[in-house]
């Protein structure tokens, strides 16, 4: 097992995972948009299923995990992990939000990414919670095609399992973000929440492995992407040595 933490800063945050990039990422882009310390813990095949895994006394072993040294929680399960950060650090979904309350930025106003935060609406958090279940049986999906199928089968699965929830997806981004003039501002819901960090990480996945598909979706996806990652935050840490690879 090898660690990985923010410079200089003690962390009471440990989130492990495998060496890629994967179902580990929300929580990361998350973290970094936040400022809060964290440190990954990356297991191979050899330490995870050997005696470090028994170790570690989850209750329900599985990657990834968080381990929150300031209270003993050790938790599993994605969704559940971003929940956990969202309660302890007292925020919503709406990172548009945390992002310029949140007392681990420099200074509590220190960045704005929208003029306009009225397209927020309380409501939404139930929204962006069904899109966060739907990206992850994208993910599923994408993981399922590239390891169960011959490569001549994939496009057909993706076809018949990943499309119909994508075409349902574009539309809703592009009714969110049919007021935006701004191509730097372009957001699942309108504005940064945290179904975008799901959506960067899996459409990521979709265009490595199907990129005759992805690229009916590009023209909407590309804005998400490129949005995403020109938060100062998110560019500084996918322009390190700290991002992995994808998978």
């Amino acid at each position: 097992m090898s660690k990985q933490s923010q410079e200089n800063q003690q962390t009471d945050l440990v989130l492990g995972y495998w060496p890629f990039a994967g179902r580990n990422m929300p929580v990361i882009f998350m973290l970094e948009i936040l400022n809060i310390p964290y440190q990954v813990n990356i297991f191979d095949q050899n330490t995870w299923f050997g005696k470090e895994k028994e170790d570690l006394n989850l209750d329900f072993p599985n990657l990834p995990f968080l381990i929150d040294n300031s209270n003993g929680m050790k938790i599993t399960e994605i969704h559940n992990i971003v929940n956990y950060i969202l309660y302890k650090y007292e925020k919503g979904r709406n990172l548009q939000d945390i992002h310029r309350s949140s007392p681990y930025t420099q200074s509590r106003n220190r960045v704005k990414l929208s003029a306009d935060h009225s397209s927020y609406n309380p409501i939404d958090d139930f929204k962006i919670d069904e899109i966060r279940f739907i990206l992850n049986d994208v993910f599923t999906q994408i993981s399922s095609a590239t390891a169960k199928f011959p490569q001549e089968n994939q496009i057909k699965y993706a076809q018949d399992t990943i499309v119909p929830k994508l075409n349902k997806l574009i539309k809703f981004i592009e009714q969110k973000n049919q007021a935006t003039t701004s191509y730097t501002q372009y957001f699942v819901m309108g504005y940064l929440s945290v179904v975008d960090c799901y959506f960067y990480i899996i459409s990521k996945y979709f265009q490595k492995y199907f990129p005759s598909l992805y690229d009916d979706y590009s023209h909407v996806f590309d804005l998400v992407l490129n949005s995403f990652e020109n938060i100062p935050e998110i560019k500084k840490y996918i322009n390190s040595d700290k991002y992995p690879t994808l998978g």
